[in-house]
């Protein structure tokens, strides 16, 4: 049965849960509202499946094919707008369905719990459009790809790089039909951490389903904020140094455990195609930025440059040189340092007002502080 020897090593992928055949395996969440695989040894029949796909116990290779780096932004301005940075994943997206494929993504339901999706048409894309910061829950997902798969189904998979892995695992091998899309991941904080900030704007109880977005760029998609619209209609903005979840999020104090030991933070991916943001790009080449945001694209695999291939007459593309991405993307090689603080965070949410709670800790402790300028000082020693 699974079992690894530190509970923090879970990314709660779910593949353990998705590929266990007597369904002994639930995710279930901890204090800190993070879900972790527990399992009914009452039930379990040892066959060792869930052993076999967990991509801590079985580290899988990177197998890049391709080291193509590119900034892309989409040339229709309205899907940039609707976008989180450049406009690409809805290329991507839009070209999968078009040839009747299905995507998977992560959408926030009616009840504000983020979970990954099932897209089949066109009309429902917007749901999976923007970046949600928090983990999503896989569910069954990874079952649902291999149906969709193996009745010749184009797919796409959009998820973090472990849940990307999670899939890889489980489905135990490339399909020429399967489109792995994963992006620069700074980490995950735990659906509770949403939930708490929730109540401090009055929406835990609501049915009324509100639009929530983490990155709106009202504001400019460089100084995004944290917005909540009702009837396209702000009831509520505030920018990333002022909104109490931004603060608790791009502080690091409140991520996954897993998280600040990342085995993904490389430039080498699982996934076909990964997508990030083009930060600073205009000190890079001026001529690439858009002030309503600008991809950075990074293509691994032969699948992926095959797709890519099919929409690149929709967007404004230039190449970058790999520095470009070492020097700026920081996120994609580097674990977060957890804050000292993060046991005492966790140990009062829940119990004050999250806003109280945001401001309490607040800003990053001396200690923190010297461990991170020491850690962005690697960056001439990463491999691209």
């Amino acid at each position: 049965m699974i079992k690894l020897k530190n509970k923090k090593e879970c990314t709660g992928c779910a593949a353990c849960y998705n590929i266990c055949p007597t369904k002994c395996i639930e995710m279930e969440a901890d204090k800190e509202g993070f879900k972790y695989p527990f399992v009914d040894k009452g039930v379990c029949i040892k066959c060792g499946k869930c052993i076999g796909v967990c991509p801590q116990l079985k580290r899988q290779k990177n197998t890049d094919e391709k080291h193509e780096v590119y900034v892309c932004v989409n040339n229709d301005n309205q899907d940039v707008e609707r976008s989180s940075s450049g406009g690409i994943f809805v290329l991507l997206a839009r070209q999968i369905l078009s040839a009747k494929g299905v995507v998977y993504g992560a959408a926030m339901d009616n009840d504000y719990q983020l979970k990954h999706t099932r897209v089949d048409n066109i009309d429902e894309l917007e749901k999976l459009l923007k970046s949600k910061y928090i983990q999503s829950d896989i569910g069954f997902t990874y079952k649902y790809v291999k149906e969709d798969l193996t009745k010749n189904r184009n797919v796409l998979f959009c998820g973090t790089p472990c849940q990307i892995s999670g899939l890889n695992n489980y489905l135990g091998k490339r399909y020429d039909n399967l489109l792995l899309v994963d992006f620069a991941c700074h980490g995950v904080p735990s659906q509770k951490v949403f939930n708490e900030y929730l109540k401090c704007r009055n929406l835990n109880k609501c049915k009324h389903n509100y639009e929530i977005s983490f990155r709106d760029k009202v504001n400019g998609w460089e100084e995004f904020g944290m917005s909540i619209r009702e009837n396209n209609k702000i009831i509520y903005s505030k920018d990333r140094r002022e909104d109490t979840f931004l603060k608790v999020f791009l502080n690091d104090i409140a991520l996954r455990e897993s998280c600040y030991t990342c085995i993904y933070k490389k430039s080498e991916r699982i996934s076909d195609i990964t997508l990030a943001d083009a930060w600073c790009i205009n000190e890079y080449d001026a001529n690439l930025y858009n002030s309503k945001g600008t991809s950075l694209i990074i293509i691994h695999t032969l699948n992926g440059e095959h797709t890519f291939a099919k929409i690149r007459n929709k967007m404004c593309i230039n190449s970058v040189a790999e520095e470009y991405v070492i020097k700026y993307s920081y996120g994609m090689f580097h674990q977060p340092i957890k804050d000292r603080r993060r046991r005492k965070f966790y140990k009062q949410l829940g119990k004050k007002s999250f806003d109280k709670l945001a401001v309490k800790y607040d800003g990053i402790n001396f200690i923190t502080r010297v461990e991170r300028k020491l850690n962005r000082t690697k960056k001439k020693y990463i491999k691209f």
